[in-house]
């Protein structure tokens, strides 16, 4: 076989996502292309970055959060947790000491979030609202 004729038949990872997102969207509702989230970290002693890190969702909303040397370094925070508006969890995780990025923080598709920050005794430091949109795809 040619090599133009192997490149023919390979599926670019693009058109691999594109038909897992309609097959999906077949078979669970909307998915959300260039989904955003915007927090006013302005005045955070804990977070300094909520950043997005998948191209579209179906379901939850995957992203990074950044935290600052500070809050990590004296041991003040070891969890992350998640809560929907209604104030349901949607996703926990253990921060190491010294870490300051968490990878996989999930949040829902659409609407507004609380991200809070616990010490390592669980006793809470503090919360940030999270606002999560995108461009919504039948």
């Amino acid at each position: 076989m040619r090599e133009t004729e192997s490149a023919d038949r390979r599926l670019s990872r693009r058109a691999v996502l594109a038909g897992v997102a309609a097959a999906s969207a077949g078979l669970g509702g909307c998915i959300t292309v260039n989904p955003r989230v915007e927090a006013d970290l302005s005045g955070s002693n804990v977070f300094t970055d909520v950043s997005v890190s998948e191209p579209w969702v179906n379901g939850l909303v995957e992203a990074s959060v950044s935290l600052t040397r500070e809050s990590t370094r004296q041991g003040a925070i070891r969890e992350l947790v998640v809560t929907s508006q209604s104030g349901s969890g949607v996703w926990a995780g253990r921060v190491d000491p010294t870490q300051t990025t968490v990878s996989g923080v999930l949040f829902p598709q659409r609407g507004t979030a609380t991200l809070a920050a616990a010490d390592n005794n669980g006793k809470f430091v503090e919360a940030v609202t999270v606002r999560v949109s995108g461009t919504r795809v039948p």
